[in-house]
């Protein structure tokens, strides 16, 4: 037996609700009620069943390996050769027991054109995990499942595009694949999208004011088109989307509420207040949620650095940005708005952990046991 599989054995059977049983083909499995969220032979092989898309993402990401006898399925495979092997096993079994805080009975997905059901691409670019949410608030608790929008934020390097990525895909798997929506901002297809992106990518240089207008053109479009329509063509829909208003009012304004000369409308030097950037985007939609992904300006420049290329215009001063990020929530939170903050300095299965978490918190009750 592997030195560090009593170690596991005893760590995963004390969670709340974990049972331990013979495995059919060898070693110890692991039960939530009747569900497996894992098995560990003996020998220093973890199999652990994910969907497709949180495996992909694991992969990706180098969490995990394809399973070594179905890599086609979502279960992954993890080999202890190392101590921190043991470590990621945990989390991976921690992962998995997270998902299961969404118990779902799937409803019936509709078929894609090629006969297999999935995430779809529509031809604006943004990705169609489902069809629409309603647009109305959803309540805690049963009754009607109205629509839900969410919002992940945080600064370049966070995690956020792989985070909401996910998350639409898990919605996708539960809520069925035409009632998740994971869409982006700036978002290009929309009105003004080809000229912010060109400005992120320092092909053009304009002062801050006229970026603040681009941005809100963009948004009030996307959210006409694509946001408000999906959210009300139907009930029990949910929008994921990767930055919103949060991050205009961090990157286009001083973060700071008005005070004497600078009240209202007033330019300052050093960029617009947050009331200019607030009213400019009146007309956009309030998110039923916002998660910020709290990761440190150290942790962000290196997941950067991993990933290449050339830095965008806000992929600096990272210190300074989150500054402005908190002082960003203070006032949303002030205004009404329901944001929470994730420690998003981990493994990323720790991270989409906490974001599930963070749903059964805040998210009405359909959402979480869809």
């Amino acid at each position: 037996m592997h030195p560090d599989i009593p170690r596991i054995i005893e760590t995963v059977s004390a969670w709340e609700g974990i049972t331990a049983h013979p495995h059919r083909f060898g070693g110890t499995e692991f039960r939530l009620g009747s569900v497996e969220i894992g098995h560990v032979h003996h020998g220093g092989l973890v199999d652990i069943p994910f969907t497709r898309a949180t495996r992909a993402a694991l992969v990706a990401a180098g969490e995990a390996q394809l399973h070594h006898i179905l890599p086609e399925s979502g279960w992954i495979s993890h080999y202890l050769r190392a101590p921190a092997d043991t470590d990621r096993a945990l989390r991976l079994y921690r992962l998995s027991l997270s998902a299961q805080a969404f118990p779902a009975e799937p409803r019936p997905r509709r078929r894609r054109a090629d006969g297999g059901p999935g995430v779809r691409r529509q031809r604006d670019g943004h990705r169609l995990a489902g069809r629409s949410g309603s647009g109305r608030v959803g309540r805690r608790g049963g009754g009607r499942m109205t629509g839900y929008f969410i919002v992940i934020e945080g600064l370049d390097g966070s995690g956020k595009s792989a985070i909401s990525g996910l998350l639409a895909e898990h919605f996708a798997a539960r809520l069925g694949a035409d009632n998740a929506l994971h869409t982006y901002e700036p978002h290009n297809p929309s009105a003004a999208g080809a000229f912010i992106r060109d400005v992120l990518e320092k092909r053009v240089k304009v002062t801050t004011w006229a970026l603040a207008l681009a941005f809100a053109l963009n948004r009030v479009d996307h959210n006409e088109r694509i946001i408000t329509p999906f959210l009300d063509g139907g009930d029990g829909r949910v929008v994921v989307c990767d930055r919103y208003i949060m991050s205009s009012l961090v990157y286009q304004s001083d973060g700071n509420p008005p005070t004497g000369s600078r009240a209202g409308f007033a330019y300052a030097a050093e960029g617009l207040n947050i009331d200019t950037v607030a009213a400019l985007n009146a007309g956009a939609r309030r998110p039923d949620l916002t998660l910020f992904l709290d990761a440190s300006p150290e942790t962000c420049t290196i997941r950067m650095g991993n990933r290449g290329g050339e830095r965008e215009l806000y992929e600096e001063r990272l210190a300074e940005s989150r500054d402005k990020y908190l002082r960003v929530i203070d006032w949303l939170r002030g205004q009404g708005s329901t944001i929470a903050l994730i420690d998003a300095n981990g493994a990323f299965e720790d991270v989409f952990s906490s974001v599930l978490y963070a749903l059964q918190q805040h998210a009405p009750e359909w959402v979480t046991r869809a």
